[in-house]
């Protein structure tokens, strides 16, 4: 302690600025030095969930509220005017009417950064009505509104000249006020979209138009009509969300890296992958013309340099490969597969790559058609590796390699028809064969190589992070401190994604609820012969183990169940997940999913 005693004021008030504001306060019980040194930190970060957790009565956790908000008010009395660089707030059940006064008090001192995630009635749903001054603040470069935010009030009297970051998160938006929203935005180099309940009369019409925006991340933001991109300083987007009806505008002409990661329903691959689609020509809901559409998508991220794309995605291309651009700036391509998915746009992807240095193959294994193209090595062809000779691909790396005989053949495929080749790096799997055996086999394919010399064959073991350490069944303080950010975020998350998501579902046609319901229903059933085969995988090598005379516990294997029992949910969006719950099970299984995730009760 005298050694922290003897650094400067501004340094001691710097590092405690890293700290959670209530474990900063606690450092004035320290010295008399110490007392006063939290009116000087320039960094505050609330959360009222230190102050809830763990919950026990009702009548407790009012009064741990008001704690909190008088907590509140004596820190921001305390540091008086002094300035404050970052406001990061996040409670629930609070006085709107104080969240105000708070947000108020830190704009007068300068504040830079704001981070805002408020929910005032967690039982029913009730948002937050952000103080319009927000938007009138010259100086804030950093705005983050998430879960309980809403801003739908905006009006043309907002104008952040500063702001060079927006997050929105789980908050509700109107259509025509988003793009005022932008406008009044001049600075704006980074936005962040995720999970956003649009409001709008007749269509949903989205047009992202800014002169200055660098970086952009939309995330389940709601099935649209329509999305328009007006960036043309653009250098990153990252887009995951379900394919629009169309993409109008898509003036990205910068742009360095994509992430393109579509979502689809079942049903739309189906009709996608008939034969006699051309009924569907007519229909409102025209799965083809509408995939067909992504194709306008594509033209606008030509001259991407880095691009990843998803199995979905790929599924999706097959039907746009009349219209895909040339990839002239591309040095490096990533395709992450899925048995479900097929692979018929990667030969015309891989011709249209005139410049491909690097190709990333995340899984080899894929849906097998007679549209897969001569990319792989699933059909027999007359003329084999067409696409692949005219691919100037120097490095390939191979991940999720699982030593199936059928990867085995493709990655000699790949071998026999990549002319420009010089290194292969093959990742093993951790449930995969061991990397000797591996080896063996694969050096038995390189034989067949007609250059083995000119190709660099990399065996690797890829890593998976644990957190467990120390002995068996112990958590390390890094898993631990994961299980409570989790906790928390179910808590604070729960009851407002049901309330936003309650909304969007009501705006969805029939037609599309009755798809979503119905693939989402095939999804349970999945997931239920899943947990029986699990159920009957445990109990099988229960009686084994026992004849064998060998004691195990089964404490254990209950937990190891019924983490595989709540854990597929999160592989889900927003979406499906709230359809999933409030459908297939109903609101009490809900209400048992919210209270295992917010670690109040077991799963039984």
């Amino acid at each position: 302690m005298d050694l922290l005693s003897n650094l400067p004021d501004d340094v001691l008030c710097h590092v405690l600025s890293f700290l959670p504001t209530k474990d900063a306060a606690l450092t004035s019980v320290l010295s008399k030095r110490w007392r006063n040194m939290i009116a000087f930190v320039p960094n505050l970060d609330i959360e009222d969930s230190v102050f809830l957790y763990p919950e026990e009565r009702k009548e407790e956790r009012d009064d741990i509220r008001q704690l909190f908000m008088d907590f509140v008010d004596r820190v921001l009395a305390l540091q008086g005017n002094s300035p404050i660089n970052k406001f990061s707030l996040g409670c629930s059940g609070v006085d709107s009417d104080r969240v105000d006064h708070w947000i108020q008090n830190v704009m007068v001192r300068g504040v830079s950064e704001i981070n805002l995630s408020i929910l005032l009635d967690p039982e029913s749903g009730d948002n937050y009505n952000l103080f319009p001054k927000v938007f009138e603040n010259k100086k804030l470069v950093k705005l983050e509104l998430r879960f309980g935010v809403d801003i739908c009030w905006l009006d043309g009297t907002i104008f952040l000249p500063m702001l060079k970051t927006l997050v929105l998160e789980l908050v509700s938006l109107s259509v025509d006020k988003f793009e005022i929203l932008l406008h009044a935005l001049p600075a704006l180099e980074e936005l962040v979209m995720v999970s956003i309940y649009w409001i709008y009369e007749d269509v949903a019409d989205v047009n992202v138009s800014s002169a200055s925006l660098k970086t952009i991340t939309i995330n389940s933001s709601g099935c649209l009509d329509t999305l328009s991109f007006d960036t043309p300083s653009l250098v990153y987007i990252c887009y995951s969300d379900y394919v629009v009806g169309d993409y109008p505008v898509a003036k990205m002409e910068n742009l360095f890296e994509a992430r393109i990661s579509l979502c689809v329903f079942e049903e739309d691959i189906s009709r996608a992958r008939s034969p006699n689609n051309d009924w569907l020509e007519d229909d409102e809901d025209n799965v083809v013309l509408r995939f067909a559409n992504v194709g306008k998508l594509m033209n606008g991220i030509r001259n991407v340099r880095y691009l990843v794309l998803s199995p979905n995605t790929l599924e999706v291309l097959s039907l746009c490969c009349e219209s895909m651009p040339v990839f002239k700036n591309l040095k490096a391509l990533t395709i992450k597969s899925d048995e479900s998915r097929g692979w018929q746009a990667m030969p015309v992807l891989l011709r249209n790559c005139p410049h491909l240095e690097t190709l990333v193959l995340e899984g080899l294994l894929h849906h097998v058609t007679d549209k897969c193209g001569d990319a792989c090595d699933c059909v027999t062809r007359e003329e084999k590796g067409r696409s692949l000779t005219s691919c100037p691909v120097k490095v390939l790396e191979i991940k999720e390699f699982q030593g199936t005989m059928k990867e085995m053949h493709m990655i000699k495929h790949f071998l026999d028809y990549f002319p420009c080749l010089k290194e292969l790096k093959i990742y093993i799997t951790e449930k995969g064969p061991t990397q000797r055996e591996v080896s063996e086999v694969i050096a038995e394919k390189i034989k067949l190589y007609n250059k083995p010399s000119s190709c660099n064959v990399q065996l690797l073991r890829a890593r998976v992070s644990s957190v467990y350490e120390g002995k068996e069944g112990n958590r390390s303080r890094k898993g631990e401190e994961t299980r409570r950010d989790q906790s928390k975020h179910a808590r604070m998350t729960a009851k407002a994604r049901m309330n936003v998501h309650k909304e969007s579902m009501k705006s969805l046609p029939k037609h599309k609820k009755s798809m979503m319901i119905m693939n989402l229903m095939r999804k349970k059933e999945e997931t239920q012969n899943d947990q029986n085969n699990v159920i009957v995988s445990v109990v099988e090598k229960e009686k084994e183990e026992k004849e064998k005379g060998a004691v195990e516990n089964i404490k254990e294997k209950t937990e190891m169940l019924s983490s595989k029992c709540v854990e597929w949910p999160y592989m889900l969006t927003y979406e499906e997940e709230w359809t999933w719950f409030a459908f297939a099970f109903g609101w009490e299984w809900w209400q048992r999913y919210d209270a295992v995730m917010s670690g109040e009760s077991a799963f039984n």
